[in-house]
């Protein structure tokens, strides 16, 4: 699947790059293009050991190359969600200049830093007839600042939270539909989940539990007991309807995937369904290898 190095993109070419914790890595890219309402994954990598991050976003930008687009292709990097506070806000109904007034001022009392240390990005879901809410994520801007470093002077287009990327992909590559959805994605130390509606993220949790807990020779029902009760915990918290109508979704390769982990839960009353990517929802160029890789 690799391409010949420097080769001509015609069509949109987007780099989605993920850094890891703490953005010192292991820093993996999906490479997607995007063309006649669709979306093809072109490549999916991790970097050697060693090489930083902006070496690798360097060759990225040089490997992808668009003869329509100056500088290269659009690189878009996913910062580690656990650096990132999400807060719902719920507020009167205002026009949009206070709205934004109010916002500030909500953050001002929740964010445990001063604003002027806090960067910060909200949006509204529409109005209703007496009250108006809004999704916070606020980060230190230290954070930025790192990763910035790290990046160099081939930094990216945009940063966004990895969980709102996975967000993109539940509606993208899932096939997921615009009602409220709460998704499970377990990784190796670690499980996000993700509540979406109307194909935008609303809140996430990271849960300290993940399949090298849960799957793995050191696997222990303490383990599994945990993970249920902070399954639940946060459900409840974010949104009890998601568990109460059953859409919760482990996002993964295959419906076998995470067997153990979906048995610790329905056996603890949490109806939990499988979600694959549709076979047309990510064309991949030169064949499936590398789509199992994205979910694992």
């Amino acid at each position: 699947m690799n391409m010949e190095q420097g080769q001509n993109i015609s069509s949109e070419v987007v780099v989605a790059v993920s850094t890891g914790p703490s953005a010192g890595g292991p820093y993996r890219a999906a490479v997607l293009r995007r063309e006649g309402g669709g979306v093809t994954l072109l490549e999916y990598r991790t970097a050697d050991e060693g090489v930083s991050l902006s070496s690798f976003l360097s060759e990225l930008r040089s490997r992808y190359r668009s003869g329509e687009v100056s500088g290269g292709p659009r690189v878009v990097v996913a910062v580690d969600s656990t650096a990132v506070a999400f807060y719902r806000l719920e507020l009167p109904v205002v026009g949009p200049e206070q709205l934004a007034g109010l916002v500030r001022m909500q953050a001002e009392a929740l964010l445990p830093l001063g604003l002027d240390e806090m960067a910060m990005a909200w949006y509204a879901e529409p109005a209703g007839p007496d009250r108006q809410i809004c999704t916070l994520a606020a980060v230190r801007k230290q954070v930025l600042s790192e990763l910035a470093s790290r990046a160099g002077a081939s930094g990216p287009s945009v940063v966004v939270p990895d969980c709102q990327a996975l967000a993109h992909a539940w509606r993208i590559c899932f096939g997921g539909d615009r009602d409220k959805a709460a998704l499970l994605h377990v990784r190796e130390a670690d499980t996000r989940l993700i509540l979406t509606e109307g194909g935008r993220l609303t809140q996430a949790a990271t849960i300290d539990v993940g399949s090298g807990d849960l799957e793995g020779p050191e696997a222990s029902g303490t383990s599994a007991e945990l993970f249920v009760h902070d399954v639940r915990n946060a459900l409840g918290r974010l949104d009890s309807d998601a568990m109460a109508t059953g859409r919760v979704f482990l996002l993964a390769a295959a419906p076998s995937s995470h067997g153990p982990l979906v048995s610790y839960l329905e056996r603890a009353g949490v109806s939990v369904r499988h979600a694959v990517p549709r076979a047309n929802g990510l064309g991949v160029a030169g064949g499936s290898d590398d789509a199992g890789a994205l979910f694992p």
